[in-house]
């Protein structure tokens, strides 16, 4: 457990070079492999390509990103921006990007979450970045999705970006 970890939101300002980018319009597959909620996916509405993840009352999370940290070729990790494009017909109250890094199995040791605010019928970018300053174990994973915590609303999530610093 690595307890000296510095998370802070804020908006981006980029003075490192990213290392390791990941985005997926849901057309790719690196990160989206089974077991993240591939029941989501949708062709009912896109920003760009076919695919989006579809977020229901009865699918309250987005399609998952997950990755373990040793793919990133990294033994240290100062920065992640995080980014998508979100899109509703209602105003939810209850929408939140989240990123996460976990031990295996066990609960996340960072959780984050960033309040998104929607724009009624217009797609929205959602976007975070945080300050993580901490070790990289080879073994441990990222994850990172659009949740609607409490909301009723159909939400439509693309183009997840992940960027390291």
């Amino acid at each position: 457990m690595i307890g000296a970890a510095i998370l802070s939101f804020y908006r981006p300002h980029y003075s490192f070079k990213s290392f390791y980018t990941t985005l997926n319009d849901f057309e790719n597959s690196i990160g989206w492999s089974h077991g993240n909620n591939e029941q989501t996916l949708t062709t009912q509405k896109s920003l760009s390509g076919k695919y989006s993840s579809k977020i229901t009352e009865a699918d309250r999370f987005s399609f998952l990103y997950r990755l373990k940290l040793n793919q990133l070729d990294a033994k240290y990790l100062r920065k992640a921006h995080i980014s998508c494009n979100v899109f509703s017909e209602e105003k939810p109250q209850n929408l939140f990007l989240i990123f996460q890094i976990s031990h295996g199995t066990e609960s996340p040791f960072i959780w984050s979450s960033n309040k998104i605010e929607l724009e009624k019928g217009k797609w929205t970018a959602a976007e975070t970045e945080l300050n993580l300053y901490l070790d990289v174990n080879p073994t441990d994973e990222i994850a990172a999705y659009i949740w609607n915590s409490k909301g009723n609303e159909t939400i439509f999530m693309d183009d997840l970006q992940i960027k390291f610093y």
